[in-house]
């Protein structure tokens, strides 16, 4: 990412966001994604201080962290949440993840970690990770005692655009870490957020309730219930833009940008 790609990213926050407040425009309902939490180089790592810094700065903003059982109520039965309510979730199934367990165990916060279910063949080329630092089953397992949603993300994290079988990256992915986990897995999510129609359909014939994307976007009843947008940090992120990540006007931004260049902010 250029340093003038990143200047503008960060004047377009400042000044999108700072305008929504001003007018008193929130985002009531968003979804956060993480993937890993660590000092790592690799471009989505977050350092464990500055995600602590994000959690707390949202609750004592007024927000709500809800469960992910109170977020498919909300979608499918239209039940009340908080005025001021948010997600949270992880991708990949990084082995850094147990470095904010008891962080979020204390906050009270229950997540959902999104896994593969065939570690040994994942596509690390489109994950982007030079080694293989994901949990083991045991650390999965202990995740799910200690309150944690499961979720799948495919069976190795093969690019949806162009995979050949379906079948063992959605359906049969879900099955088997259902019988792995002794775990009924309701929620997907789409590795890079790429899906198609076809591969909607398959989720939802295997029992899936929602899948998330990585699109941008306002979430309310209306909202396809497999295509569930999300805001991505990443260490490229200040702080400062993290505060107007999830305001209105950023949020319709990234979307424009996203569908004129195919580029994520």
């Amino acid at each position: 990412m250029t340093t003038l790609f990143k200047k503008l990213r960060y004047a377009a926050y400042l000044l999108l966001g700072k305008i929504d407040m001003l007018i008193g425009r929130e985002n009531k309902l968003f979804v956060m994604c993480y993937h890993e939490i660590s000092t790592s180089k690799w471009p989505h790592a977050v350092k464990v201080s500055t995600f602590k810094k994000h959690i707390s700065y949202l609750m004592n903003s007024g927000y709500t962290f809800i469960t992910p059982q109170e977020f498919e109520d909300y979608l499918y039965s239209n039940t009340i949440l908080p005025e001021k309510s948010v997600l949270l979730t992880f991708d990949d199934g990084c082995k850094s993840l147990l470095n904010v367990t008891d962080f979020l165990k204390e906050k009270r916060i229950v997540p959902i970690v999104f896994v593969l279910s065939d570690i040994a063949h994942a596509d690390l080329k489109q994950i982007g990770l030079s080694g293989r630092k994901f949990m083991s089953v045991k650390d999965i397992k202990f995740l799910k005692k200690n309150g944690w949603t499961i979720g799948c993300h495919s069976a190795t994290h093969s690019d949806f655009y162009r995979i050949t079988d379906v079948e063992k990256e959605t359906s049969k992915s879900v099955k088997f870490l259902s019988e792995k986990l002794s775990h009924e897995v309701r929620y997907f999510a789409y590795p890079r957020g790429r899906y198609t129609k076809e591969i909607q359909k398959k989720l939802k014939k295997a029992g899936i309730k929602i899948a998330f994307s990585m699109d941008d976007g306002k979430i309310n009843l209306m909202t396809d219930r497999f295509a569930i947008p999300r805001i991505a940090y990443t260490s490229s992120h200040s702080f400062n833009e993290f505060k107007y990540s999830f305001a209105p006007s950023v949020v319709a931004m990234r979307s424009i940008v996203k569908k004129l260049f195919n580029r994520y902010l």
